[in-house]
């Protein structure tokens, strides 16, 4: 096992190191970030990183969390949108779309899918929210 290049150090949260490197191991060459704990005893890694630190002794930063995943948009395809509503509530909505412009009725008649980034997300909520209340609404607007 070799250590070829450590590219940063941080304290986390729960006192172990969390450290960037490049290294050898079992598996092949690999870039990781490894949590170290010197009173870990059944990482093969623990020996070679003490050494290292010791040799080396590294700035150790502060641990920052890494930003958290953008929310992805719902997205529910139309099939499974319509297979939610009853037949009383597909011909409320049919009703609905018939006041709606040419434009947004050839939009939802031929759309894929129904997605909340969507500029029509907005009007599809709305609409399923008058119709049916708010929490049959999120039941027929659950992401699948």
């Amino acid at each position: 096992m070799k250590i070829h290049e450590v590219f940063s150090v941080s304290a986390d949260v729960d006192e172990a190191l969390l450290i960037d490197m490049d290294y050898s191991g079992l598996e092949g060459r690999t870039r990781a970030i490894v949590a170290y704990r010197e009173s870990d005893p059944y990482s093969p890694l623990t020996p070679l990183i003490t050494q290292w630190l010791a040799d080396n002794n590294p700035e150790i930063l502060p641990y920052i969390p890494p930003e958290p995943e953008p929310e992805q948009p719902i997205s529910i395809p139309a099939v499974t949108f319509w297979e939610r509503t009853t037949e009383a509530e597909g011909t409320a909505i049919e009703t609905m779309l018939n006041q709606q412009p040419f434009r947004v009725r050839q939009i939802f008649m031929t759309a894929q899918s129904y997605r909340s980034d969507h500029e029509l997300w907005p009007l599809l909520q709305s609409a399923a929210i008058g119709l049916f209340g708010e929490e049959r609404a999120a039941e027929l607007l659950a992401q699948p």
